[in-house]
């Protein structure tokens, strides 16, 4: 079973990759799955009391390199409306997936389901795996 590493996006370096504040040091290898957290608040319709926060996963990546004390992570969350390849799968080769895609401006997000907002800081999880 994985351990689940606690990191930080460290920079947004294209629509489809981010770096993370962990690596190597840290147990990181090359395949890892990622996964941005955001922070849901729940709140009491009656009374507008905060009764709690609950980390729910925002977007998915996996890990594609690895450095000491840093590593790279691709997007590997779907766009709406994509499957992943199955008994079809020649379609797939001339025309791939469409994949979410990452972005630091909300407003750009708002107009487009596919583009998710991440920030610099925002809690990650990285699926370390044990060593034997």
């Amino acid at each position: 079973m994985p351990d689940k590493l606690a990191a930080s996006v460290a920079s947004i370096l294209s629509s489809s990759r981010i770096a993370l504040n962990v690596g190597i040091a840290a147990g990181v290898a090359e395949g890892d799955p990622v996964f941005v957290m955001r922070t849901e608040h729940i709140t009491d319709p009656d009374t507008k009391e905060e009764l709690g926060s609950v980390d729910l996963v925002h977007l998915r990546f996996r890990v594609t390199q690895v450095d000491q004390r840093f590593c790279i992570a691709e997007v590997i969350e779907l766009a709406e409306g994509e499957q992943e390849p199955g008994i079809n799968f020649l379609p797939r080769v001339l025309q791939p997936a469409r994949r979410k895609r990452v972005a630091d401006d909300t407003g750009t997000s708002r107009k487009d389901p596919d583009i998710v907002p991440v920030y610099n800081g925002q809690a990650a999880v990285v699926m370390v795996k044990n060593p034997e």
